[in-house]
């Protein structure tokens, strides 16, 4: 909630006309413009940058194995139940998925590219 939070504030802060401008993550934008539209009207998409995967869910190492598994089955499961699927909704998310870590290389190689001198 706080990563949602500061991309709010940067909506708020344009939409103010505090800010002429500022970077926030697609997700929270498209979020905000179905619960809050009257602010995402107030401002504009300037540029969109490449797609890159969603923020993994994780769990400490300290997670016993049958935990995991168990807490997997019920992300994994999210879309076939009601209840699931009512809280998908309000989270503005299809579901949940295994992917391979390669989804995340272009932030790797962007972070990379930064930090290089």
């Amino acid at each position: 909630d706080v990563y949602k939070r500061q991309h709010e504030k940067v909506v708020e802060a344009v939409a103010s006309g505090v800010a002429q401008g500022g970077a926030v993550d697609s997700y929270i934008w498209e979020t905000l413009t179905m619960i809050n539209p009257e602010l995402t009207r107030q401002t504009r998409v300037a540029e969109k940058s490449q797609e890159f995967g969603f923020p993994p869910v994780v769990a400490s190492a300290r997670v016993t194995a049958a935990d995991f598994s168990a807490v997997q089955q019920v992300l994994l499961g999210m879309h076939k139940d009601r209840s699931g699927m009512a809280l998908l909704q309000r989270l503005n998310l299809d579901g949940f998925s295994i992917q391979e870590p390669s989804l995340f290389d272009s932030i790797a190689e962007m972070k990379q590219r930064i930090e290089q001198p």
